[in-house]
């Protein structure tokens, strides 16, 4: 919790301090994009694994238990991002396709994610027959 009130108290010196607001802009959208990153590499891997053959429940449960975690820190990055945002534009509150057109990058991401997964369920059912596989 220390760790998040420490962004806590820099988001509300940001309001008054626009230099420190654009550094944590960049900040959090720098984390953001790590961990958004290393989920996709972690789906990736996930994906080779499976199509090589190897399967198991112990294998779905701890990758899903990491997909989970990487997912509550990109959300909490994205959040502080949010945060920041709102602090230094003040923007009105947008419509449903502004919405979209603000999120696009996310909304790929996450379609790419569940693409990969989906992907990966289906070599595991054995309805997607790879080389590797038995």
């Amino acid at each position: 919790m220390k760790s998040n009130d420490k962004w806590s108290r820099l988001i509300k010196k940001a309001k008054k301090d626009r230099d420190l607001a654009l550094t944590l802009l960049v900040e959090f959208a720098e984390k953001k994009r790590f961990w958004m990153n290393y989920l996709i590499g972690i789906v990736g891997l996930y994906l080779g694994v499976v199509s090589i053959g190897i399967s198991s429940m112990l294998l779905n449960v701890v990758v899903f238990g990491i997909i989970g975690i990487l997912s509550v820190l990109v959300a909490r990055w994205a959040g502080l991002l949010e945060k920041i945002e709102n602090n230094i534009t003040r923007d009105p509150v947008m419509s449903l396709s502004e919405k979209l057109n603000k999120y696009d990058e996310d909304i790929a991401f996450f379609f790419i994610v569940a693409c990969l997964l989906l992907l990966a369920g289906l070599i595991q059912i054995g309805l997607i027959n790879t080389p590797f596989t038995p």
